[in-house]
């Protein structure tokens, strides 16, 4: 469960790094906030892989929202960095708009993840109750 919630706050970290990116015109800054995309990219596949062998049953979950962030940190956001890197906040911020969709739907699908999560964890809390209720 922690490395869902882990997985859940890069994604929206990401969201967050990629329009202060689009914002900054200090080359210094945004080198910085380059790597703090990079690490976060990073952490999130850990948090992924943790989150694979922690919750089997949710693997093809996890894989999903891998795969779905993958395409965004290779074909959508390199372009968008090039055009901050280069101050051509115009272009990156139309750019960054033009990944709302892939964002929205990757957050969509870990908040998805989180609710099977939930009730997942509800349904099992709701049988040991009964369970112990029965041995009473």
């Amino acid at each position: 469960m922690k490395a869902n919630l882990r997985v859940n706050s890069r994604v929206y970290n990401f969201g967050r790094l990629i329009w202060r990116l689009t914002a900054e015109t200090d080359p210094v800054m945004m080198n910085e906030v380059v790597q703090e995309v990079r690490a976060n990219y990073k952490d999130f596949q850990d948090q992924i892989a943790i989150g694979r062998k922690a919750l089997p049953q949710f693997a093809a979950d996890f894989d999903k929202a891998a795969a779905m962030f993958d395409e965004i940190m290779t074909k959508s956001y390199p372009k968008l960095e090039k055009e901050a890197l280069a101050n051509n906040n115009e272009e990156a911020s139309r750019l960054n708009r033009a990944m709302i969709p892939q964002t929205d739907a990757l957050r969509d699908h870990v908040r998805t993840i989180t609710t099977r999560l939930d009730d997942s964890l509800a349904k099992r809390s709701h049988e040991a109750a009964a369970d112990v209720k029965n041995a009473v």
